[in-house]
C-alpha cells in the first residue's frame, strides 16, 4: 500500500517480574491468551476494554499479507491493524530472574501498539521437583501447596511492562 502507516511493523515484548516461592519457573500454558489494550499508531486512538490474542487463532489480513494473530479496525481512523505473536522472543521466567524484568512473549505490530498487559490465567509453573501447576495471576499474585516438597509455592510482587524489541 501506498499508506505507510500500515506497513510500519514494531516488535514489542511483554516483560514480567516476579518473585517465585519454592518454584523452578513460569511460563505461558498451552492455552495462553494475552489480554491487552491497544493504540493505533495513526491517531492515537486507544482501546477501553480489553481484548485478547490467541495464538491458535489467525485472522486473513487485507491485501497479501497472509494471516495475523488478529486483525482490528481503528475506530478513530478507520484503518486495519494487525498483530502476531512471536513466542520466540519470550522465554520461561526462572528463580534467576527472580525480582527483575524478563521478556515472556514478544509481538510483531503493525500500525498499532500494545500499551497495556493484564495477566490472567495463562500462566503454568514447576515446582522445585517438577511439580507442575496452573495459575490465575489476576490477583498478581498466587498461592498454593506443593506436596511433593512440603512447601508453600507462590509467585508474589508480579509486575509487567511493555518495551520495543531489542
Amino acid at each position: 500500500g501506498t499508506d505507510k502507516w500500515t506497513d510500519e511493523m514494531v516488535k514489542l515484548v511483554i516483560l514480567i517480574k516476579a518473585d517465585l516461592e519454592h518454584l523452578q519457573s513460569i511460563q505461558p500454558s498451552g492455552e495462553v491468551r494475552w489480554y491487552v489494550k491497544m493504540v493505533c499508531a495513526n491517531c492515537g486512538e486507544g482501546t477501553d476494554k480489553w481484548t485478547y490474542l490467541d495464538p491458535s487463532e489467525t485472522v486473513s489480513t487485507k491485501g497479501s499479507r497472509g494471516e495475523a494473530n488478529m486483525v482490528v479496525k481503528c475506530k478513530g481512523c478507520k484503518r486495519d491493524h494487525s498483530i502476531d505473536i512471536l513466542p520466540t522472543l519470550g522465554r520461561p521466567y526462572t528463580t534467576d530472574n527472580s525480582g527483575s524484568f524478563s521478556p515472556i512473549v514478544g509481538f510483531e505490530c503493525r500500525g498499532v501498539e500494545i500499551t497495556e498487559y493484564e495477566p490472567r490465567m495463562e500462566y503454568t509453573a514447576t515446582g522445585e521437583k517438577g511439580k507442575i501447576f496452573e495459575v490465575d495471576l489476576t490477583e498478581k499474585e498466587w498461592m498454593d501447596y506443593d506436596d511433593t516438597v512440603k512447601e508453600s509455592v507462590g509467585i508474589y510482587n508480579f509486575e509487567s511492562k511493555i518495551e520495543r524489541a531489542k
